[in-house]
């Protein structure tokens, strides 16, 4: 009855042909890919550029997680307003156990890529080592630039003071934050930043970028805290005060994990459901005879 495409990549080539070839109903869902790819296709290939413009043209309705990503889809032909449906993160993960964790660590989890922001989060850190006493340092996930990372830790003199766990599987991740003080998520950018919504879920203080989507959702100051992670001096005078202040960590936590009913699953596919209903047609009403 629909196709709908989630993230546009060659599945979005194939998908916008069969919704054109079949004459179906076709809606396109964006969630920053435009920007956030690591290894920047949009740029790189001409065929996905026409491809999404194309889509944009034939799509009978266009959801986006964020107004920021909307957005970027003007660069390939969005004339329409975009319908926001935020992400979600399922409430009740059972934790599972990781070894090798510090007793009180700072965590920051996500793909090991540039656009993630480890580099300057591992230079925040090695800025406030020596007011940061016996807490550690912790970054989970893995991905291309996990070598030089750990090497930069090394260069930073700062690896002694850093765990870096490799690839988790969701009931870890919950482990990992759920005994963390901070979870700080320093990318360049983010189109939503669903690792907002996990460390909301763990009841600790965020430190997250506002760069992109998330000063869309996040109140400052009241249920997560925004800094620049280009601004490393700044990003480690924060987890030092932080790492000392149980008090802010406590409220600042406490409301995070209050927003966290806002960005449920059934409220995701409640909106979609209504989407669909829109742009499906009705069947139509069957006349007597058919009766």
């Amino acid at each position: 009855e629909v196709i709908d495409i989630q993230c546009f990549g060659p599945n979005g080539t194939y998908a916008m042909m069969l919704a054109r070839l079949t004459r179906t109903p076709l809606v396109y869902s964006n969630h920053g890919e435009t920007f956030m790819d690591a290894h920047d296709s949009f740029r790189t290939s001409a065929l996905l550029r026409r491809s999404l413009a194309s889509t944009l043209a034939r799509a009978d309705a266009v959801t986006s997680c964020s107004m920021y990503a909307a957005k970027d889809l003007e660069h390939y032909g969005l004339r329409s307003s975009a319908e926001i449906v935020a992400n979600a993160v399922d409430a009740d993960v059972e934790p599972m156990p990781v070894s090798g964790l510090p007793a009180r660590y700072i965590a920051g989890i996500g793909r090991l890529v540039d656009n993630k922001g480890f580099t300057q989060l591992l230079e925040a850190f090695a800025s406030a080592r020596t007011r940061l006493d016996d807490t550690a340092l912790v970054i989970a996930g893995d991905g291309p630039d996990g070598s030089w990372l750990r090497e930069y830790a090394h260069t930073l003199g700062i690896a002694d003071r850093v765990t870096f766990t490799g690839a988790l599987t969701r009931g870890q991740v919950v482990s990992v934050l759920g005994g963390a003080l901070v979870h700080v998520v320093p990318s360049h950018v983010e189109a939503f930043g669903i690792v907002i919504l996990e460390g909301w879920r763990a009841g600790i203080t965020v430190v997250a970028t506002p760069n992109g989507g998330p000063p869309e959702f996040v109140r400052d100051g009241v249920d997560a805290l925004l800094c620049d992670p280009y601004e490393t001096e700044r990003l480690g005078d924060l987890l030092v005060e932080l790492v000392n202040d149980e008090p802010q960590r406590s409220r600042i936590g406490t409301a995070g994990r209050a927003r966290l009913a806002e960005f449920t699953w059934s409220t995701v596919t409640d909106r979609y459901d209504a989407l669909f209903a829109r742009v499906v047609p009705a069947a139509p009403t069957p006349t007597e005879v058919e009766r």
